[in-house]
C-alpha cells in the first residue's frame, strides 16, 4: 500500500525517496496491530536508523484492509501502485553506478536493494509524462557519446563544443528538408510533364507563358548550336530583345533563347523602305479592330534629326543605301537629314512609327505636307482617328502647317465659310495643329531676352523691354 500523498508524482529522486519511506513505514504497520493513534518511533534499516515522523490529526492513517470495516474505509482513497521504472528516471548501466553511490551516501541501504534496470535502448520516457523527462533526442545521444546526462556537467570549454554542435546539427536538418522538400517538387514537376498533366492548364494560361514553357522543356536537353526556334518564338524573343537589349541578355543565361544575332537576321527579312510603309499599316488595319472607340483616338507627330553622311551597299537589295529618297521621289544627293513620323494613342498607351525619309538638307515644305497628308489619309484608311498634329517650332515645321491652314481657309472661303480656327481639313476631317509645349516653354523666356512684348487692349498699347 502506498500513502495518498504519492498519488501525485514528483520529481525522480524526491519521489524515490519517499517511496524509500512509505515501504517501511508500510512493513512495520503489518508486524503489529495499527492503534488509532500510532505512536512514532523509530525504524531500522539495516544499520541506518531513519529519523522520527511526526504524526498529527492531518497525517494520512494506514487502516489495514483484512482487519477494517467498510465504514472505516470509506474515507481513504484506495491506494494505487506505482511502477518504479515509469516513476522514476531510466536505469542504464551508467546511471545505476551513480544512483547506488547516491543511495549509500543518503540512507546507506543495503546494495542489494535495485531498482528495475533497463536497456539503454528501452530508456526512452514519453515527452507528456509527469516526471518532465524528455524523449531520447539529439542532445542526450551527444551527451551520452561523452558518458553525462546534462550538460551542467561539461567543462565550458566542452559545453562551447556542445551548443556550437547542437547549432550546426539544428541546421543540418534545415538543410535536409529543403532538400528533400525540393527533391519531390522536381519529382512532381517531372510526373505532370510525362503524364501531360501540365499542358492541360494551356486553355486557362496565356498563349505566350504556354508556348515560351514548351519551348524550354523542349530545348532544355539541347546544345546551343543544336537549338532551333520557330517563327513565333523569335517573335516573341525579339520583342524582349527590342526592350531592353541588357535585360534579354541576362535572361540568355538562365534560359534557352536566340541569339542577337539571330534576331538581326530576323528583322533583315522585313522589307523596310523610305516612305509610307504598306505593311505597317495593313497590320495596323488588323490591331484597330481589337480597339474600342476612344482607344482609336491618336496624334500625328513628326520631327527631324541630323544623320552623319554615309553609304552602304545593301547585297540583299542590290543597291546602295544613304542616299535622298523621301518614299516616291530619289534624289542622288548623299542625306544628311532624316524626317520620322509616329502616331501615340491618347487614352490609351500605344505608339507606332509608320515612315521615315531621307534628305539632303531640312525637308521642303511641299515635300512635308504632301507626306503629311498621305499619311492622315492612310490612318484614316486603317480605322484610327487623327485629332492633331504635333511637332516642334523648326522653321519647315511652321511653314507646311501655315501653307495647310491658309489651303483650308481658302477653300472655306470659296464654301461661303469664314475659317479663323488654328486647324486644317484632311479627308473632311479637322485637325488641330499643336507645337511641342515643352519647346514653347523654353521659347518663352528666350524671346523675352531678345524682343519687346507688346499688349494691345481697348486701343491702348503696353510694351514691355
Amino acid at each position: 500500500m502506498l500513502w495518498q500523498s504519492f498519488k501525485k508524482l514528483k520529481h525522480p529522486k524526491e519521489t524515490y525517496d519517499e517511496y524509500v519511506m512509505a515501504k517501511f513505514h508500510k512493513t512495520e504497520a503489518s508486524q503489529r496491530n495499527i492503534s488509532s493513534t500510532p505512536t512514532p518511533q523509530e525504524i531500522e534499516v539495516g544499520t541506518s536508523t531513519l529519523p522520527e515522523i511526526d504524526v498529527d490529526a492531518s497525517t494520512p492513517q494506514e487502516i489495514d484492509i483484512s482487519t477494517s470495516t467498510p465504514q472505516q474505509r470509506d474515507g481513504v482513497d484506495t491506494p494505487q501502485e506505482i511502477d518504479v521504472a515509469e516513476t522514476v528516471e531510466c536505469i542504464t548501466p551508467e546511471s545505476d553506478k551513480r544512483r547506488r553511490a547516491f543511495d549509500r551516501e543518503m540512507f546507506h541501504l543495503s546494495p542489494s536493494h535495485k531498482m528495475a534496470a533497463l536497456k539503454d535502448e528501452e530508456c526512452v520516457t514519453p515527452k507528456s509524462h509527469k516526471t518532465g523527462i524528455y524523449t531520447t533526442d539529439t542532445r542526450s545521444h551527444l551527451l551520452a557519446e561523452v558518458g553525462v546526462r546534462r550538460s551542467q556537467e561539461l567543462t565550458p570549454k566542452a559545453r562551447h563544443l556542445y551548443k556550437g554542435t547542437l547549432r550546426l546539427k539544428k541546421v543540418v536538418r534545415i538543410y535536409r528538408r529543403r532538400n528533400l522538400s525540393f527533391r519531390k517538387r522536381l519529382a512532381l514537376a517531372e510526373k505532370s510533364i510525362r503524364d501531360g498533366s501540365f499542358w492541360n492548364y494551356s486553355s486557362s494560361a496565356n498563349s505566350e507563358l504556354v508556348r515560351f514553357c514548351q519551348s524550354q522543356y523542349r530545348l532544355a536537353s539541347k546544345s546551343p548550336k543544336g537549338r532551333r526556334y520557330t517563327l513565333d518564338e523569335k517573335i516573341m524573343s525579339l520583342a524582349i530583345y527590342k526592350q531592353s537589349g541588357r535585360g534579354y541578355r541576362f535572361l540568355s543565361k538562365m534560359f534557352s533563347l536566340p541569339t542577337p544575332r539571330t534576331l538581326r537576321k530576323l528583322l533583315a527579312n522585313i522589307e523596310l523602305s523610305a516612305g509610307l510603309n504598306d505593311i505597317i499599316i495593313n497590320d495596323l488595319k488588323f490591331k484597330v479592330r481589337q480597339l474600342k472607340s476612344h482607344s482609336k483616338l491618336c496624334v500625328l507627330m513628326f520631327d527631324e534629326i541630323s544623320l552623319t553622311p554615309s553609304l552602304r551597299y545593301n547585297k540583299d537589295k542590290d543597291e546602295i543605301e544613304g542616299l535622298e529618297d523621301v518614299g516616291d521621289i530619289q534624289r542622288p544627293e548623299i542625306s544628311q537629314y532624316a524626317q520620322v513620323f509616329m502616331i501615340r494613342g491618347l487614352f490609351k498607351k500605344w505608339k507606332q512609327p509608320i515612315s521615315y525619309m531621307f534628305t539632303k538638307s531640312p525637308m521642303k515644305t511641299e515635300d512635308l505636307s504632301r507626306c503629311l497628308k498621305l499619311s492622315i489619309k492612310a490612318l484614316h484608311e486603317a480605322g484610327l482617328t487623327v485629332i492633331a498634329t504635333i511637332c516642334d517650332q523648326g522653321s519647315t515645321n511652321q511653314s507646311t502647317i501655315n501653307k495647310l491652314i491658309e489651303e483650308t481657309r481658302q477653300n472655306k472661303i470659296r464654301e461661303g465659310i469664314e475659317w479663323r480656327n488654328h486647324s486644317f481639313i484632311v479627308n473632311n476631317k479637322e485637325i488641330i495643329a499643336i507645337y511641342d509645349p515643352p519647346h514653347l516653354f523654353k521659347g518663352i523666356p528666350n524671346n523675352l531676352l531678345t524682343k519687346d512684348l507688346i499688349w494691345k487692349q481697348d486701343r491702348k498699347v503696353v510694351t514691355a523691354k
